[in-house]
């Protein structure tokens, strides 16, 4: 709570000359400072946690955010975005990919092989190309293969074709602790065509480290689920945020 004796100096007022005119000048002031320290507040605190999580209970303590990134509510699919790009765009082809070079035929960054271009060996997204990290905060920050793995294993997955308001997903249920996550099937995008409700496909921030053409994303639908490190990093996916306990 503000209080007039928590004033700083400059604010407060002196020479005044009858009472009443203290006492309104004086109000005032206190309710421009509590304005700006409410303000100041109030824009700490919706940084400070910009996204409800689940605790599964998971062994290695992995907080996951309970809606995609650019989500309102759980069902919702949220916005898509191409691997290592921190903005979503129209067209998602390789021409168009940040990480390509339409000169040289070649990827740019994130790559162990001269093969497929400038070989710097990154197979982790850097925080400043992960899109949960720039747009949620550094408490954000996408999930690695590792990560999503042990999602997968520590959950019993099941298909659900109605989730709240008819949306189709996957449920999972923690063995740990009986907590549930839902992914809906927002499918993914290509070009600027959006394949939904056939599945779902989630990204990590984990490059396959022997092709440099493809990473490792969580691919699921009606009768499967698991990873896969066979789909192309310019294609268009869904990202489940996790919470930032250490950086990969």
């Amino acid at each position: 709570m503000v209080t007039l004796s928590a004033m700083p100096d400059s604010f407060r007022l002196v020479n005044r000359q009858t009472k009443g005119f203290r006492f309104m000048n004086k109000t005032l002031v206190f309710l421009l400072y509590s304005l700006i320290f409410l303000d100041s507040a109030f824009a700490a605190d919706s940084t400070s946690c910009p996204a409800e999580y689940v605790d599964l209970g998971l062994p290695s303590g992995t907080l996951w955010a309970t809606c995609n990134l650019g989500a309102d509510k759980p069902e919702d699919a949220g916005d898509f975005y191409a691997w290592g790009e921190t903005q979503t765009k129209e067209q998602y082809t390789l021409k168009y990919y940040r990480w390509y070079s339409k000169e040289t035929r070649k990827y740019t960054a994130y790559c162990t092989d001269s093969i497929y271009g400038i070989v710097d060996s990154a197979t982790v997204l850097r925080c400043e190309d992960d899109a949960a990290s720039v747009i949620l905060g550094d408490e954000w920050r996408i999930p690695t293969r590792e990560e999503m793995e042990e999602l997968l294993d520590e959950c019993e997955w099941r298909w659900v074709s109605d989730y709240y308001t008819g949306v189709t997903g996957k449920l999972g249920t923690s063995k740990r602790n009986g907590n549930t996550i839902f992914l809906p099937a927002s499918g993914r995008l290509y070009g600027n065509k959006k394949g939904y409700g056939d599945g779902g496909l989630y990204q990590t921030s984990s490059l396959d480290k022997d092709v440099s053409l493809y990473v490792w994303y969580f691919s699921f639908n009606s009768t499967r689920e698991g990873l896969v490190n066979v789909l192309p990093r310019y294609f268009g996916t869904s990202i489940r945020p996790v919470k930032v306990s250490k950086r990969p």
